[in-house]
């Protein structure tokens, strides 16, 4: 065959499930795959491994490759997961607080810490210190590495990679809605050897003694929790409380009890355990004779 001539040929699925012009996306796209490396193999075996062949879909308009996708959710009551990744977003705000948005806001830089806000949104630092604030939902997506790695080739791949290419989204009158530029579209790659850390903090008042103290610094605490029968580090973080007894440490005698505002934070972190440590945020009160008392 002419290495400038071109067959072509159609593969058309005729079946009670395509009757409407319509097939499952999971399906075409091995469907492509599978089409592409079974012709790639048959050339190198008929012809030697030396050999190559070009396999192309058509575009559906001149100048570009358009696919319509119909989602349907089978699940009832289910969240709409499509204003969540930006594929629907209306608005330059909506886009802006999607998966597509943050990961855009991002721009290719790794994930130092993410802290769940008591608002119920979440913080996602990066390591140069920029917090991008956004929903739990869109944190999750976002800090994935099993949803980067399946997404990042819709959206950066052979094609996105060419100078000037562009990828847009348009709604179901064909309006387009979102463009990403060339030069955002990098910042879709996944991201290797990524570290994410969630960090979840809860505060409550309870009752403490201490096992150990540090007069001259915020560590070097212990204290025994209620129902513990081992005692347990903590960060001493009330700075009034540590100057108050700097002076007056003959009255602060180990084995008294305190209530504070403990403060138990969760770090999970990802191929790893959580790990969980204490502060104490306040001193509230210190529970002894009137001749020892503190506070």
């Amino acid at each position: 065959m002419d290495k400038n001539t071109s067959q072509i040929f159609s593969l058309i699925y005729d079946s009670e499930d395509t009757k409407d012009h319509e097939i499952d996306a999971a399906t075409l796209g091995q469907s492509l795959l599978s089409l592409n490396d079974s012709l790639q193999d048959a050339d190198k075996v008929i012809n030697g491994e030396d050999s190559s062949i070009k396999v192309s879909v058509k575009a559906n308009k001149p100048g570009s490759f358009g696919v319509e996708f119909s989602i349907q959710q089978l699940a009832a009551n289910a969240i709409d997961i499509l204003p969540i990744i930006g594929v629907t977003a209306v608005s330059a705000t909506a886009f802006a607080g999607s998966v597509m948005g943050v990961i855009n806001a991002m721009k290719s830089k790794k994930v130092k810490v993410v802290i769940s806000n008591d608002d119920g949104t979440a913080t996602i630092e990066m390591e140069d210190g920029e917090k991008i604030v956004c929903t739990h939902a869109v944190q999750k997506l976002v800090t994935s590495p099993i949803f980067r790695n399946k997404f990042e080739a819709l959206l950066f791949n052979d094609v996105t990679e060419k100078q000037g290419a562009k990828v847009k989204f348009l709604n179901s009158n064909e309006e387009v809605i979102q463009t990403i530029e060339s030069d955002e579209l990098i910042h879709f790659k996944k991201q290797t050897k990524q570290t994410v850390i969630e960090e979840n903090s809860k505060d409550k008042d309870i009752e403490i003694s201490f096992t150990q103290v540090n007069f001259d610094s915020k560590s070097g605490w212990r204290v025994l929790l209620p129902n513990e029968e081992s005692d347990t580090a903590v960060k001493m973080n009330d700075s009034s409380f540590l100057k108050r007894i700097s002076s007056r440490e003959e009255n602060f005698i180990k084995g008294d009890f305190f209530k504070v505002k403990l403060r138990e934070t969760t770090k999970f972190k990802t191929g790893a355990s959580p790990s969980t440590s204490f502060s104490i945020e306040k001193v509230i009160r210190h529970r002894a004779d009137k001749s020892r008392k503190i506070i």
